[in-house]
């Protein structure tokens, strides 16, 4: 069977910290509380399916990638792979 998943890098905590409160600054002002529903990440790779069974797999070779890939002050490299809609991942305030 195949799942629908995507791969994300998040920001380090002190700068997930602070979009949290520029999310809290726009909801309020407008309003719109989706933003508040979404952790802070940087999408990496688009959603897409793959078989479930094959999961070890494309976890070990994009790890392997993502550890080839320069490193940058603003993310944590943290690979996140999920399916959706079954888990969706989230890291509280």
């Amino acid at each position: 069977m195949k799942s629908l998943y995507f791969v994300a890098a998040l920001t380090r905590l002190d700068i997930e910290h602070n979009i949290w409160n520029m999310k809290d600054e726009v909801a309020k002002a407008t309003g719109s509380v989706r933003g508040l529903k979404v952790l802070p990440h940087i999408t990496m790779m688009y959603p897409f399916k793959f078989s479930s069974a094959e999961e070890d797999n494309i976890i070990r070779q994009l790890s392997a990638l993502i550890s080839t890939l320069p490193r940058l002050s603003f993310i944590s490299l943290v690979l996140i792979i999920s399916r959706i809609p079954e888990a969706t991942p989230y890291r509280s305030k």
